[in-house]
């Protein structure tokens, strides 16, 4: 199985992207939001686990359900950029897993999706002003934008691919994407 996970700062067109792909591939939307029946600050590593957990129990299911192919918003791999303490070591167990999950036969492809941080910065604007309840997970705070996007950009060597979306149109970004997914999928033909 082939796992395509989009990973990168917030407001950066992953779960754009997703949707995108919806009709064509099986999908796992950023579940973070879903989570969040118990109300963790989601700077803390227990609301991380707490995702770590669900996002490797949805890639099980889908390898045993016969899946070949299945796109995500956000990894494991993620999740690491938004803790306060701890991140390398939550960021090894990560890769951890993740080597274990290719010791299955489900091969992931981390690409980054990123932007300059005033483009992020000015789309995290929009979108709060669209869903001002996002506010309880920190994404208008400017100082942990810029943590969070030099976290995927100093860790360039763990991204399969890196696609920069702050001067791409949606189309351009989902061709990018098609793309490294059509180019991972010849490394691991079915």
């Amino acid at each position: 199985m082939i796992v395509i996970s989009l990973v990168g700062p917030s407001a950066a067109g992953k779960s754009t992207v997703v949707k995108h792909f919806a009709d064509r591939v099986d999908t796992i939307e950023e579940s973070y939001i879903e989570l969040d029946r118990h109300e963790l600050d989601s700077r803390w590593t227990l609301s991380k686990w707490n995702f770590m957990a669900n996002w490797f129990n949805r890639i099980l299911e889908k390898r045993q359900d016969g899946v070949s192919i299945v796109m995500t918003d956000r990894s494991p791999l993620c999740s690491a950029a938004y803790v306060v303490r701890g991140k390398e070591e939550y960021l090894n167990l990560a890769l951890h897993s993740l080597d274990e999950l290719t010791r299955l036969g489900v091969h992931c492809y981390p690409v980054l999706l990123t932007a300059r941080l005033p483009v992020l910065l000015e789309r995290t604007t929009r979108r709060l002003k669209a869903e001002p309840w996002r506010a309880r997970y920190h994404e208008q705070d400017g100082d942990r934008a810029e943590s969070v996007r030099n976290y995927f950009e100093e860790r360039s060597a763990h991204w399969s691919h890196v696609v920069d979306t702050s001067e791409l149109g949606v189309e351009q970004v989902c061709t990018r994407v098609e793309s490294i997914m059509h180019e991972s999928m010849g490394n691991h033909p079915s």
